[in-house]
């Protein structure tokens, strides 16, 4: 997603402490950490965010559905997709109640499919476990085998099932279960601080709207006033947006091959996009 380099909002401190003369108060610069995250969001544009993923299945950071809903991972900002367990998108819901009401016959899917529960059952063929509980490397002689429960499985490769995000939950049409997110977030460095994009523009946008709210905050500055700070800033955040946004030569193509085509890919959403950068080929 980011074009441009990305480097330290550290940096962002030190160009304040040096546009003022070295004579920025110390108990201000707990300060100007808050106005830094305060100008990032201002000027926040998508290039200058990351694409992240949640965990897979039993992996550290894994998504769990218990009750309807999982709170969304920290640093999330916007969502892009969601897969089930399966591998599978789930779609947005669009209906306009709250998920966690709706009745007991539509999250079997009673109410949308009209087919009865289904009743095929698995077992994973490579366990085998004895009443006791200590594996062996020999099957069983019985149905299921020794110790081993039994799983529904449906056999219906298209799931009925979907979300929407509710504030800071994800809420889903099925109880419980695995989701794995993807979603935009924004990076930070080892010491926890935001990263930002390398233009000139997007820094000095910061650094103007930390001058401006420091001169807000009481700051006396011996040259320039409240109002030419705001006024630097929104030249400088307009200029900075527009270069980060822009997107380059092979971003043109991409969109170009994607879009000027006579016929979409079918499976474009299910497959998360995976391939429509590939030029249409038409047979003569």
């Amino acid at each position: 997603m980011p074009q441009f380099r990305q480097v330290s909002a550290k940096e962002i401190v030190a160009r304040v402490i040096r546009s003022l003369g070295y004579k920025l108060p110390s108990h201000m610069l707990d300060d100007v950490l808050e106005f830094i995250g305060e100008g990032i969001g201002l000027i926040q544009v998508t290039r200058s965010l990351f694409v992240t993923s949640t965990g897979d299945i039993d992996c550290p950071g894994e998504v769990l559905i218990k009750n309807y809903c999982a709170k969304l991972p920290c640093g999330f900002i916007n969502i892009l997709a969601v897969e089930d367990e399966h591998g599978r998108r789930l779609p947005e819901g669009g209906e306009v109640s709250d998920i966690t009401s709706v009745s007991a016959r539509q999250k079997t899917g009673l109410g949308i499919s009209g087919t009865p529960r289904v009743s095929v059952f698995e077992v994973d063929p490579t366990t085998y476990t004895t009443s006791d509980g200590v594996p062996t490397t020999q099957p069983g002689t019985s149905i299921p085998l020794y110790g081993q429960d039994l799983t529904q499985q449906t056999t219906n490769r298209n799931t009925v099932h979907y979300y929407k995000i509710q504030g800071n939950y994800i809420q889903t049409s099925f109880q419980e279960g695995f989701v794995k997110l993807h979603y935009l977030t924004l990076p930070v460095d080892s010491d926890g601080y935001p990263l930002i994009p390398d233009n000139e523009n997007f820094k000095y946008a910061l650094e103007w709207h930390i001058i401006r709210r420091l001169i807000g905050a009481g700051y006396e500055h011996k040259v320039f006033s409240y109002q030419y700070a705001n006024e630097q800033y929104e030249i400088h955040a307009a200029r900075g947006m527009a270069e980060v946004s822009y997107p380059s030569i092979d971003s043109m193509a991409r969109m170009y091959r994607g879009n000027i085509r006579l016929i979409k890919p079918d499976t474009y959403d299910q497959d998360f996009g995976i391939g429509s950068e590939q030029p249409e080929i038409l047979y003569k």
